[in-house]
């Protein structure tokens, strides 16, 4: 939603998290093996599957910014290298054109009919892919029931 907020899932390398950002407010969810790669077995069994409130600037800015497709681009797509236009191809049964960075690595599909949004990232030297769906689309957006406030626990 253009600058109310937004909602996701955000997995690489078997790691996830999701985000749910409503206005200043910003809520996290990780894996246990998000947590386990981050902390400990211990503390992933105790906050696993747990919200987590934090403003949605400061420390959790960094997790907002998925929530704002503008900055999230800008912060993936701003610095790159020679683009050339690749071949029509198919990603996730969706037509593409691929968008090559011939001196960094990495590609961005862009849907070849309807609207021209992105469809994925891909980055070659990490072997990462960013899925980017439900662009444009209608959401409801709900802060989660029962999230931990971090600003709170911070206090003491």
């Amino acid at each position: 939603m253009a600058g109310k907020g937004g909602d996701g899932t955000v997995a690489l390398g078997g790691l996830s998290f999701q985000f749910v950002v409503i206005g200043k407010e910003g809520y996290f969810k990780a894996s246990a093996a998000f947590w386990k790669r981050y902390t400990n077995a211990a503390i992933a069994q105790l906050v696993e599957n747990r919200w987590f409130k934090a403003p949605a600037d400061g420390d959790f800015a960094s997790f907002a910014e998925f929530a704002n497709i503008h900055e999230l681009f800008s912060g993936l797509l701003g610095s790159h290298g020679t683009l050339a236009k690749g071949q029509l191809t198919t990603v996730r049964a969706q037509r593409v054109i691929p968008v090559v960075d011939t001196t960094q690595g990495g590609t961005l599909y862009v849907a070849a009919s309807g609207k021209p949004y992105p469809v994925e990232i891909a980055n070659s030297r990490e072997h990462g892919v960013i899925v980017i769906d439900n662009i444009d689309q209608p959401t409801s957006l709900i802060a989660p029931s029962g999230a931990i406030n971090l600003s709170q626990v911070e206090k003491g």
